[in-house]
């Protein structure tokens, strides 16, 4: 037994049903790019996130408690809609960041900095 690696335009061609989709154009190239410039502007916000959470900045405790709320909520609706209760493993992270970002000491560090 061996483990077979796919490379992305592997995936791609036979997710397609094509051929090779990437002949001389320089697509995949391309695409390639744009993924990782994407992945590294959404790791430089959740640094910038991160670290203001630290500080104790108020907009990125909000920033973090409405996205925790976007994503129970659609997890919630997935495991919903697809009748798939394995799906609401999915809410476990987000209901830890909202019990945490709602004590009454984080409360007091986002307002006054203390505890």
């Amino acid at each position: 037994m061996g483990v077979k690696t796919v490379t992305t335009r592997e995936f791609i061609c036979d997710y397609c049903g094509e051929g090779d989709v990437f002949t001389n154009d320089g697509a995949a190239g391309q695409a390639g790019w744009v993924m990782a410039a994407g992945l590294g502007i959404v790791a430089l916000m959740w640094l910038i996130i991160a670290r203001s959470l630290q500080r104790g900045q108020q907009w990125a405790r909000i920033t973090v408690l409405t996205l925790s709320v976007l994503s129970i909520a659609a997890t919630g609706y997935d495991a919903w809609h697809f009748q798939d209760s394995q799906v609401l493993v999915g809410i476990a992270l987000p209901v830890l960041y909202v019990m945490l970002l709602s004590t009454r000491a984080a409360r007091s560090w986002f307002r006054w900095g203390t505890w």
